[in-house]
């Protein structure tokens, strides 16, 4: 069966800079490019954006080309236009993408797709290349009448048809044999003679060696076109190990991302209105710590291995140090701070429609984020543990001149600590107390925790009664759809995780 598409671009919308007739009905198409800058006969091709963010983009393009600026003035320039939910933004005229809540050494080249090859559609031509194509297409066939759509499975037959215009480019070179037939060549010499025998037996020099192309995307872009706006967002915390490979969370938490999303398209479609968001948390290597004071105290033997734990293992023993400890704490909760507060500024219907927050920590991350939402601090166990000894002191058989020194030395103590209430209910009446956290946490996943064992260590056994119930210990994959979905909605019965 035949599939039928209209042939208006995924970026349309609008005139063309120089605004063609009635044939020129297609518009270009933006996409991320690879970082390799790899092209068509790279075999690989970019990912093209939605249409409202192609168009948003295209807009910019346009308004930057038609920017007339006297000579010697400097030239205008365009501001970012966010893409893909707000994770990117687009520098049109650097023609680079950028992430917005992460940092990245390498920026992400974007391309303007005009011209497509027949039967992939995400694989344009090169960007010069198109645009040599596209000038010569407008000046041979404007004001010509194209065919409102073409077969995407069934190419017209162009045998027994000559070109009526052709065009040499660095590599290859293209024949028209209509407005809508336009064929792609390569001058490689292998390519040459194998044309020439092919039409030697009788067939096309068109079905032997050409590459049909297309102008437009196969997708007319819409404005409607856009994703719901974030309804909740997650926050992916790293444990150890990060000092090693600092891209890893932003990888992890892609992948977690893409995911989540194909369970969503494929169990939970019918829930159109909630979008959920992931972020990457990445607060190691911001901490100064001790420096290169450990690196430079370890012996060189077996010096990978070393220099391994030391950018892994080392981190639980920093966070156990007196010393560290409240560096770590610090510098987790303001990167948690700093993403809420720039993500409610980008988006500030957020917190007015009650979004929601939810975290997903891994590793050491699990034990730092519980802490941070606790408030636990070593120096009010410190203090628990020392109350402890004072009342089983009490209870044990001493002389009279202990007893009247314990007795001082407890006035003394209680004297002290109502002195330091005073102090702190003076600080409290002059400045106001915030939170650690500038948002309230809905869920909070751990993955890979060593929680358990810490608070064994703290003297918590099992079955004490808390408050805190929110700790789920699952598989990466589970605690990916559970945090994605936690609406009160009916589970597939085809479900089975």
């Amino acid at each position: 069966m035949r599939r039928r598409t209209d042939c208006r671009s995924r970026a349309g919308g609008g005139p063309d800079p120089a605004p063609p007739g009635p044939a020129m009905r297609s518009s270009p198409s933006w996409a991320r490019r690879r970082s390799d800058g790899s092209t068509r006969r790279s075999g690989r091709h970019g990912k093209p954006f939605i249409g409202s963010d192609s168009l948003r983009v295209e807009r910019a393009y346009r308004r930057l080309l038609d920017a007339g600026e006297p000579e010697g003035a400097e030239p205008e320039t365009t501001g970012p236009v966010c893409v893909r939910s707000g994770l990117y933004e687009v520098d049109v005229t650097e023609g680079e993408c950028y992430p917005v809540y992460w940092n990245q050494a390498d920026k992400i080249p974007v391309m303007r797709g005009q011209w497509f090859i027949d039967g992939t559609w995400q694989q344009p031509l090169d960007e010069d290349e198109g645009n040599s194509i596209e000038q010569e297409h407008l000046k041979c066939f404007r004001g010509q009448q194209m065919h409102d759509n073409f077969d995407l499975e069934v190419a017209k037959p162009v045998d027994h048809k000559d070109a009526i215009h052709s065009l040499k480019l660095s590599r290859s070179h293209v024949d028209w044999h209509s407005v809508d037939e336009v064929y792609l060549y390569s001058d490689a010499t292998t390519s040459k003679i194998a044309r020439t025998v092919t039409q030697k037996l009788g067939f096309s020099k068109a079905s032997s060696s050409g590459t049909r192309l297309h102008r437009g995307y196969v997708e007319e872009a819409t404005y409607e076109d856009k994703p719901v706006d974030t309804s909740h967002i997650v926050f992916v915390v790293h444990g150890i190990g990060q000092k090693m490979d600092q891209g890893r969370i932003i990888k992890n938490t892609a992948m977690m991302r893409e995911t989540a999303r194909k369970i969503e398209e494929k169990h939970f479609s019918h829930l159109t209105t909630e979008h959920v968001e992931f972020l990457p948390v990445e607060w190691r290597s911001k901490l100064a710590l001790d420096g290169d004071t450990v690196d430079s105290i370890t012996p060189d033997k077996v010096r990978g291995i070393r220099d391994m734990l030391n950018s892994s293992a080392m981190d639980i023993m920093y966070y156990t140090s007196p010393l560290y400890r409240d560096e770590l704490v610090k510098g987790l909760q303001q990167e948690l701070n700093r993403l809420y507060s720039l993500f409610c500024s980008r988006n500030p219907e957020f917190e007015d429609k009650g979004g929601k927050v939810s975290i997903v920590s891994h590793s050491l991350g699990c034990v730092i984020t519980y802490d941070i939402m606790t408030g636990w601090n070593p120096v009010r166990l410190y203090e628990q543990l020392e109350q402890h000894e004072d009342e089983e002191t009490e209870e044990q058989w001493i002389s009279y001149e202990e007893q009247h020194l314990l007795r001082e030395l407890f006035l003394t103590k209680q004297r002290l600590k109502e002195l330091e209430d005073r102090l702190q209910g003076l600080k409290n009446s002059l400045t106001t107390t915030t939170p650690a956290l500038k948002f309230k946490v809905e869920n909070f996943f751990c993955m890979g925790s060593p929680l358990a064992v810490f608070l064994a260590l703290r003297g918590i056994r099992p079955g004490n009664s808390g408050k805190l119930k929110i700790i789920f210990c699952l598989e990466p994959f589970v605690t990916v759809c559970l945090i994605s979905f936690t609406q009160q909605t009916q589970w597939p019965t085809d479900w089975n995780h």
